[in-house]
């Protein structure tokens, strides 16, 4: 069974305020930072902030179907983020790594520095970041991605949407306020809409 661990929005501020004390006591400056989509979008805006770091790219990989691995493939185009020199690469998680490693390499390989950085990072990464928060065994289930993961659960045999949202350990309070719009979306049958 799926261990899940669900942090609040105080918890990823505190690792991500962590990640930004770490990266400043090391003396690094960027020109740019560039979140993995989708993932990393948030961590990367509000680093974007901790560091003072006003360029901003998203690239896209693709390397999960549900919660099923899958090989790493590009989604965008990254010759545009290296024209940046130096740039912070943001992912949520580096669980295998292989994200992370991907377009780090594929922008080294055009010229540009990179330095890479996670709130979280899985013991058995192939690819452990330059900069993380905290090392975890469960499955991270952020904020942005709690809808996705109740529909995963859902098509993986969860037998309503409640259930989902507890089995991913929601605080109460965020349970109360998502619920409502779960319900909308999944509907009676509790089956995923394409949204």
């Amino acid at each position: 069974m799926v261990r899940f661990l669900a942090p609040n929005w105080n918890l990823i501020y505190q690792g991500l305020v962590d990640v930004a004390s770490k990266i400043k006591s090391s003396g690094e400056e960027f020109d740019a930072i560039v979140g993995i989509a989708r993932g990393g979008w948030i961590p990367a805006r509000i680093l974007s902030d901790f560091l003072g770091v006003k360029r901003l790219i998203s690239m896209q990989v693709s390397s999960y179907q549900g919660l099923t691995k899958k090989a790493v493939k590009s989604l965008d185009e990254y010759r545009l983020a290296a024209t940046e020199r130096k740039i912070l690469l943001v992912d949520d998680v580096a669980d295998t790594g292989s994200s992370l490693l991907y377009i780090k390499n594929r922008l080294t390989e055009v010229g540009a520095i990179c330095r890479t950085t996670t709130i979280y990072v899985k013991p058995w990464t192939n690819f452990w970041p330059d900069y993380y928060f905290r090392e975890v065994t469960e499955w991270v289930v952020f904020p942005w991605e709690i809808i996705e993961t109740v529909g995963i659960r859902l098509n993986q045999g969860s037998s309503n949407y409640d259930q989902a949202l507890n089995e991913i350990g929601l605080d109460p309070e965020l349970y109360t306020i998502i619920r409502p719009m779960v319900g909308e979306l999944y509907g009676d049958k509790n089956r995923l809409k394409k949204i």
